[in-house]
């Protein structure tokens, strides 16, 4: 029934099969939170080594912890299919894990699967200097893998923040890849933290990690683009000025081969 009544029909896991079957490298998994997620995803992927339905409602971090680590073993990219997160997962453990080991690079909605794209990547190396930004915020690090980029990868990017104080405003970080002179062509824009840091909640010093990937689409053309990063109120969509008056950072120079 799930797969030829209509009256069963569940979300479109034809399609998230397809959409990661054309994206898919060796050793990528894919991720499940919710029941039955597992057997109805298998049914269009052939195979079902690479799929892992975590545990259900885990206990503790360290349960969660656990369970992810075995999982992401070896993966190159992690294809998350949250489902009923409030139920299966209400502390959100398993994205506050991905979120701080992993590179959110995309995340849509298909129905009712949130479907996140994250790269897994622990080779990283420093991109660029720190700056400050007009009212006490400062990118104190950023680090990178930028080597043998090519059309169809995730750039994966760690950013450290601070703060004399906390905003006023609950600010959006933006990393865009593109000319100095011309629109982008990828960005990530998004709340801190994977959503989990809202700069209002920042202490005075404290050291904020936002880990996030940019995600080069396959049709890109070959070429020189600069990384760039900056702060915006996503209310009014003006961007916070760094104290030299420019409105974004150069984190460094991104050959796409």
């Amino acid at each position: 029934n799930l797969y030829t009544n209509p009256a069963y029909a569940r979300d479109d896991y034809r399609g998230i099969a397809r959409a990661i079957l054309a994206d898919l490298r060796p050793g990528d998994r894919v991720w499940f939170d919710g029941p039955n997620q597992w057997e109805v995803y298998t049914y269009y992927d052939p195979d079902p080594a690479r799929a892992f339905p975590v545990p259900y409602r885990p206990a503790s971090d360290a349960d969660a912890d656990a369970a992810l680590t075995r999982a992401a073993l070896g993966a190159g990219r992690i294809y998350a299919l949250f489902y009923g997160e409030r139920e299966a997962d209400p502390e959100s453990r398993y994205e506050r894990w991905l979120a701080g080991r992993a590179f959110k690079a995309r995340e849509e909605w298909v129905g009712n699967i949130r479907f996140a794209t994250y790269a897994i990547n622990r080779a990283l190396a420093p991109a660029g200097a720190g700056a400050a930004w007009q009212g006490g915020i400062a990118l104190s690090s950023a680090r990178a893998d930028v080597s043998d980029v090519r059309a169809g990868d995730i750039i994966p990017l760690a950013l450290t923040w601070t703060a004399s104080s906390a905003p006023a405003a609950d600010l959006s970080v933006f990393v865009h890849l593109g000319p100095a002179d011309g629109p982008p062509v990828a960005q990530n824009d998004g709340a801190p933290g994977a959503g989990f840091r809202p700069t209002t909640t920042w202490r005075p010093g404290e050291s904020i990690i936002d880990q996030r990937g940019v995600l080069i689409a396959p049709a890109t053309p070959p070429g020189r683009y600069t990384l760039f990063v900056g702060l915006y109120d996503p209310a009014t969509g003006q961007r916070l000025k760094l104290t030299t008056g420019a409105d974004r950072l150069a984190l460094g120079e991104v050959v796409v081969k």
